[in-house]
């Protein structure tokens, strides 16, 4: 008897001697497969000695990775969690529940395009170390084509019509214009991804990448003949093989309607977004306000088409986050055109030809060229600025404000060229677009020509030369309008452009401190969300800039423009 107790004495402290927590933490799901908009449960027990500090769960893919263990800060724009890989989303256990180091967390899912799974971490945020991770999840429909977005081409009457798919088999299209008879055939001309290999630094090329899947690119025709119409065209994409989409629609007018001068035309302008994971899990650099811009953006009424100023996704580098962006912009990009323009945080890394630091988290501008094909000068380098016509009211030009656009630069001949062009007897409005603004205040300062852009004297000289009317700006995350203003100074209505700053999207806020004088220049400054509306009316003679609260939808300012004489 008293060597079984001595055995089991052994036994037992032998036990004790491994971590406890290498067998007894758990990890589970309600779930074997997914799609799109599912809501999967999460079930979690953690041993460790400090649940509310030490334990996380992530959502991860591609299964099959090796054990996740932490990493260094991958630069600037890196974020905690640091772990090998990073999560697509993740939550602190606490937040599941703190009863007996149990709890339970309901994931809301996108469609990732694979399989998925679940981990569960000690070392909290600085120090993760993967300890459990539950069994694959698998992907119900991984070639379903996903994340529809227009846009508009160098012809008129042109739609491009873009679409992601994990296989290049997904690469037709059908449409007509009866919802009933999509007649109507064509195939993309463009399919292309990218990797690793093709970001320019981290996190995009090391913890942060995520496969993209394949963007395909087609062109739906011009209406043909002479007439003056508009019409609902339908349309849906992918293949037999892959699976289709849903049947989308969009107001497709004909050139001569394009032609004609329209009496009102409705622009809807955003800048600095991001995205919002609508089940409350964390994720790089949270915008809790983006859901609520697109939404009220959507549900504008008789818009034309949506501008993005830059800083689109906000995934610097962690290319997951652009799955959720593309998805939460659909339902706008998907039933008009969605034009966009380069940010910071899309283009910026050192010694790339860029003039910021490392913002864009190694992308360097491809995750969006991937994404996003615009009328720009050629769609594989850095020349992303272009320009358009609405309705024969407004010539629009958007800027790159991330890389030379002084005298001597392409970008500098291309403005040059575009604005001498406008014939401003059929076309009373000219308005710039770009991301760094010309003028800008908060954080306890007003700046002229600030920002970081070279040559901004020049290009305003050129800008009231050629007799642009308005400027839109991102990059500060605020509003603020200004007067017609020249060199910082007031001048009379028509003769120097009226600046906008639309910052506001989603981002974290830039605050306008109340001790700080605030310069002549500024007529009207807000630091709150929302979203903004450029309204054309009474066939050309009216311009105005609606600005909107993202709670409830209500105008915080309008500011109106008159011309040169009027």
């Amino acid at each position: 008897m008293k060597n079984s107790i001595v055995t089991l004495l052994v036994h037992f402290s032998l036990l004790l001697s491994f971590p406890f927590s290498a067998f007894a933490h758990e990890i589970t799901t309600n779930a074997t497969t997914y799609e799109v908009n599912d809501w999967v449960e999460v079930t979690y027990r953690f041993t460790g000695s400090n649940y509310n500090s030490d334990c996380w769960v992530g959502l991860f893919a591609p299964v099959g990775i090796p054990q996740m263990k932490t990493i260094a800060k991958e630069g600037v724009v890196s974020t905690q969690p640091f772990v090998s890989t990073a999560p697509i989303k993740y939550i602190l256990c606490s937040q599941g529940g703190e009863k007996q180091n149990t709890g339970k967390y309901a994931f809301r899912m996108n469609n990732y395009r694979q399989d998925v799974f679940f981990a569960l971490f000690d070392g909290g945020l600085v120090t993760p170390t993967e300890v459990k991770r539950s069994n694959p999840i698998k992907v119900k429909f991984p070639n379903a084509p996903m994340h529809l977005r227009l846009s508009l081409t160098r012809n008129l009457g042109e739609m491009m019509l873009g679409w992601t798919a994990k296989e290049p088999t997904a690469s037709f299209i059908e449409y007509g214009y009866n919802k009933n008879d999509l007649s109507s055939k064509g195939e993309a001309g463009y399919v292309e991804t990218y990797g690793k290999e093709d970001l320019c630094g981290p996190p995009g090329n090391g913890s942060g990448w995520f496969e993209p899947g394949f963007s395909f690119y087609a062109i739906i025709p011009a209406i043909v003949g002479k007439e003056n119409v508009a019409k609902e065209c339908f349309y849906r994409v992918g293949s037999d093989a892959s699976g289709w989409s849903d049947v989308h629609s969009f107001t497709q007018k004909s050139p001569e309607h394009l032609e004609t001068p329209s009496e009102q035309v409705n622009i809807l302008v955003t800048a600095d977004v991001g995205a919002t994971e609508l089940d409350g899990s964390h994720y790089h650099w949270e915008e809790p306000n983006a859901s609520s811009t697109y939404r009220w953006m959507h549900g504008a009424a008789h818009a034309d088409l949506a501008v993005h100023i830059g800083d689109l996704a906000y995934a610097t580098g962690y290319e997951s986050k652009w799955e959720n962006f593309m998805s939460q912009i659909e339902p706008l990009s998907s039933s008009l055109p969605y034009m966009v323009g380069l940010g910071n945080h899309e283009r910026d890394f050192a010694n790339t030809g860029s003039i910021g630091g490392n913002d864009s988290g190694g992308e360097c501008g491809m995750a969006t060229r991937h994404r996003f094909r615009m009328p720009t000068p050629d769609h594989d380098s850095d020349r992303f600025w272009y320009s358009f016509d609405i309705s024969g009211l407004v010539h629009m030009v958007m800027i790159d404000t991330e890389v030379a656009l002084g005298p001597g630069s392409d970008q500098y001949a291309f403005l040059e060229s575009d604005l001498k062009a406008v014939n401003r007897t059929r076309t009373p409005w000219v308005v710039i677009m770009g991301h760094r603004p010309m003028y800008f205040g908060g954080n306890g300062g007003y700046h002229v020509y600030g920002g970081g852009v070279l040559h901004f004297a020049e290009l305003e000289a050129l800008f009231i030369q050629n007799n642009v009317d308005l400027c839109l700006w991102g990059h500060v995350h605020n509003l603020m309008t200004t007067c017609p203003v020249k060199n910082g100074t007031c001048v009379a209505k028509g003769q120097a452009p009226v600046h906008v700053v639309i910052g506001n999207g989603g981002q974290s806020l830039t605050p306008y401190l109340p001790s700080t004088d605030v310069p002549e220049w500024v007529e009207y400054k807000m630091s709150n969300f929302g979203w903004n509306e450029l309204v054309v009316s009474d066939y050309g003679k009216k311009l105005a800039v609606n600005m909107y609260n993202d709670e409830d939808d209500s105008l915080y300012h309008s500011v109106e423009l008159s011309k040169r004489g009027e």
